[in-house]
């Protein structure tokens, strides 16, 4: 029989063992999270890699979308709403840093601390962050923005909820999210929902909020006015809580952003042309070599550029649909048949803008791929030029 200072000496062992494995199950506390590793920026950066923190600020940049809107609530599954909403007036917990692979920084919350296994993330909010009506952006809301996207949101949002085991706070300004599901990417997607206000929503249908009401944001830019389907304009917040934030000095920079609906992609294409928009995104290879010959280019007024990125991207193509035809072994394995045959193109991106209004865009990367060996041949080879036939 053990004697009771044993007994006591064994629990108190016990508590210290429990402790050092609470202690070595969670990391320190950091700036910024990574998918693997540590995240590239320190601490104590001041900006963005690739913004400007000396950039003037000012102006207005007009962007052109295919097809209308009939929702201004980009959270909802009910309407379309204009995508970029999204992105411009509404923040997450943290933000995603595009010169690296996935890591995220502190934005709403000051900081994040997960345990070593992935299993929980714990995110602590600045004091300071605002929505942009001036309310402070408080740990309620944040709870119930995950609640709500989760089981009323767009489907997009329900997934990552039903990986969710607890939802808790845990201080004053920190909440901890534990999962049922092991996957290191959760702690970086539970930083990533966008965070709404609470209080907004009582006693309303946040499902079908229409055109009637779109939800309060703490983004840099609020809604100033809109024309439904046609015509969305959004002002730069001169009070905007975030704008002193390494993560967002030197971005942001216009006062007005605006977003013009057209029929079709033709239609918004002849507007660029006119001058009316500041930008076009091309995305189509041939049309980039062929289809930009008019006055506004050769006369220096449109910039065409080409911004490499180095993510992965997909292809520009024409669909072939294949045949029962012999297999093809020789001459057109060649990349620069497939490349002709396809219409792709291995340029990095293609952006266009008008000098007026400068913009530096996130492009797509088009890339080509040489053809398998076990490809059958389609109809079309016969009318290709001689060096890329099969050979026989």
């Amino acid at each position: 029989m053990k004697s009771e200072f044993f007994q006591k000496l064994q629990a108190v062992t016990l508590g210290i063992s429990l402790f050092g494995g609470a202690h070595f199950a969670q990391a320190e506390s950091s700036h910024g999270i990574a998918m693997y590793g540590n995240p590239a920026l320190p601490k104590d950066f001041v900006s963005l890699p690739y913004a400007n923190p000396a950039a003037p600020k000012g102006g207005k940049v007009v962007f052109g979308n295919t097809g209308g809107f009939d929702t201004l609530n980009p959270f909802a599954q009910k309407g379309t709403p204009p995508w970029q909403l999204r992105f411009w007036g509404y923040e997450s917990l943290m933000g995603r840093s595009w010169d690296e692979a996935f890591s995220l920084y502190g934005l709403l919350a000051e900081s994040v601390n997960v345990a070593e296994d992935r299993s929980w993330v714990e995110f602590t909010l600045r004091d300071e962050a605002r929505f942009s009506d001036g309310s402070p952006v408080t740990i309620e809301d944040v709870i119930w923005s995950y609640e709500l996207l989760g089981t009323q949101g767009h489907l997009r949002y329900r997934g990552f909820w039903n990986k969710v085991s607890e939802i808790r706070q845990t201080g004053p300004l920190s909440l901890r999210i534990t999962f049922n599901t092991k996957d290191r990417e959760l702690a970086l997607i539970a930083g990533m929902r966008p965070i709404l206000q609470k209080a907004q929503w009582q006693d309303k249908d946040f499902a079908a909020s229409g055109l009637s009401e779109a939800p309060i944001g703490s983004g840099p830019y609020v809604i100033e006015s809109f024309e439904a389907g046609r015509q969305l304009t959004l002002r730069r917040n001169p009070d905007y809580w975030g704008k002193d934030l390494p993560f967002r000095v030197g971005t942001q920079n216009f006062d007005q952003l605006r977003i013009d609906f057209f029929g079709d992609q033709t239609v918004l294409f002849e507007a660029f042309k006119a001058g009316e928009l500041t930008s076009f995104r091309e995305f189509n290879a041939d049309k980039w070599d062929s289809a930009y010959g008019f006055a506004a280019v050769t006369e220096g007024r449109i910039v065409k550029s080409e911004i490499p990125h180095q993510r992965p991207s997909g292809m520009t193509a024409s669909l072939l649909t294949p045949v029962a035809r012999p297999l093809m072994t020789g001459g057109c394995a060649k990349p620069s048949c497939w490349r002709s045959i396809l219409n792709t193109s291995t340029r990095p991106s293609l952006a266009v803008c008008n000098r007026a209004s400068p913009l530096i865009s996130q492009t797509l990367t088009l890339a080509c791929s040489p053809v398998p060996p076990q490809v059958a041949w389609p109809p079309i080879w016969r009318r290709l030029p001689t060096h890329c036939l099969p050979e026989h």
